[in-house]
């Protein structure tokens, strides 16, 4: 009886216990329909009728409804009034991009208009000839995007061009240019 009561009173005997009185009370409170959604039987639940919702706040289960449970929704892009969207954008820088058989400077100005200053930049140094692709074989697609950025993808003849371009309150520009040959 003194070992028993010695393991008893040590920590390890006074951890055991509390973790079994957690244990039943969780259970009786589940028989009980007090813990863990119970029964069915909550007062405060909203009934539902006819597959919708007879009240703010409640689930079609009747359960209160503790808030949003997937991701929060992706903003469309913002196109100010007046100007072209990303994708109207895209089309319009793909179509300079690939037409790229006359002289380089002639080349980077028409990109010009529809590029970043970083953008513009960087294709200052690039060689027209180096473009690889020649035609447009399917329209934009609009991919990941949020209110003040967004991707494109433009299908060409020989892989995709994706192009990455951001949002302000003057309109959409091409800030960088991804191309993915086809396999």
């Amino acid at each position: 009886m003194r070992r028993v009561l010695g393991f008893v009173t040590s920590r390890y005997g006074l951890a055991g216990l509390v973790a079994l009185l957690i244990i039943v009370i969780v259970v009786v409170g589940r028989v009980a329909g007090v813990v863990g959604g119970g029964s069915g039987h909550d007062d405060a639940a909203v009934p539902v009728t006819g597959g919708t919702q007879a009240g703010a706040g409640a689930t079609e289960s009747g359960a209160p409804n503790d808030g949003p449970t997937g991701a929060p929704p992706t903003p469309s892009p913002v196109v100010p009034a007046g100007k072209a969207g990303p994708v109207a954008v895209a089309t319009s820088f793909t179509t300079a991009y690939l037409d790229s058989n006359g002289p380089a400077k002639t080349w980077r100005a028409a990109l010009r208009r529809y590029a970043t200053d970083k953008l513009a930049g960087e294709l200052g140094t690039m060689d027209p000839a180096t473009v690889p692709a020649q035609r447009r074989t399917g329209a934009a697609k609009l991919g990941d995007h949020g209110a003040h950025w967004a991707q494109v993808a433009v299908p060409c003849d020989s892989g995709t061009l994706t192009l990455r371009l951001l949002g302000d309150g003057d309109g959409w520009l091409v800030d960088g240019i991804d191309w993915a040959p086809a396999s």
